[in-house]
């Protein structure tokens, strides 16, 4: 079985703060992975930049490689993925980095080399 890591790009409405994150879909419609948050008003201008197929008996190592090399490249918070704080997390959004195109294209590269873009049975 297959399933997706995706790279997206949004806003969050509280803050007004444009970020992006990589994550984990256990299905094939990133859009639905995102549709509670964009009803509720948590985010907004929601972009799904790439998502690929990867193995289901890989896909949480291959998320967290995703991570480890972003934090090696750019850094993060405290060692961590995320490179800022908000005092109010939303539960399913805490991975999200602050909007940089530069980390962005790296990100968007990185994906390309970890998955597949079509599903190829």
């Amino acid at each position: 079985m297959k399933y997706k890591i995706y790279l997206v790009v949004f806003t969050l409405v509280e803050s007004n703060k444009r970020v992006w994150k990589i994550g984990l879909h256990r299905g094939s419609n990133i859009d639905n992975r995102f549709k509670k948050e964009i009803k509720r008003g948590i985010i907004k201008d929601f972009k799904i930049y790439l998502s690929v197929w990867v193995d289901d008996n890989v896909l949480e190592q291959v998320e967290k490689e995703c991570f480890d090399e972003i934090v090696s490249e750019f850094g993060g918070y405290k060692g961590r993925f995320h490179n800022f704080w908000l005092p109010k997390m939303t539960p399913g959004l805490t991975e999200m980095r602050e909007y940089n195109n530069k980390e962005i294209q790296y990100a968007y590269k990185m994906l390309q080399r970890k998955g597949t873009r079509y599903l190829v049975s």
